[in-house]
């Protein structure tokens, strides 16, 4: 079976897949409580990542593809959110994941 490039849509999924797969091997357990203080901190951090830059939730849907309910749920710091979704905001917004996600 052929490997995708690694400059396509499948390529670069692929690739996430992988790291989001080392990062969960390397990743300590929490409780549930660290567990919501890290997804709360997320989340203010995307809203003043979006919020600074005068983006709309909608907007911001629009310009990464995904949707509206997605970017509230990161918002919220509902659920353990996608490293794929949280890639492309920051590659939406010129930075880096490990900038948005430093210190948590």
């Amino acid at each position: 079976m052929a490997q995708p490039e690694a400059g396509t849509a499948n390529g670069r999924k692929s690739h996430l897949k992988a790291k989001a797969k080392v990062l969960r091997c390397c990743t300590p357990k929490l409780t549930r409580e660290q567990k919501k203080a890290r997804y709360r901190k997320l989340a203010d951090r995307m809203i003043h990542l979006r919020e600074s830059r005068g983006d709309t939730i909608e907007a911001l849907a629009q310009a990464t593809g995904l949707t509206v309910p997605q970017i509230k749920r990161i918002e919220r710091g509902q659920s353990d959110s996608s490293i794929a979704h949280l890639y492309v905001i920051a590659e939406h917004y010129e930075t880096t994941l490990a900038r948005v996600c430093d210190g948590l």
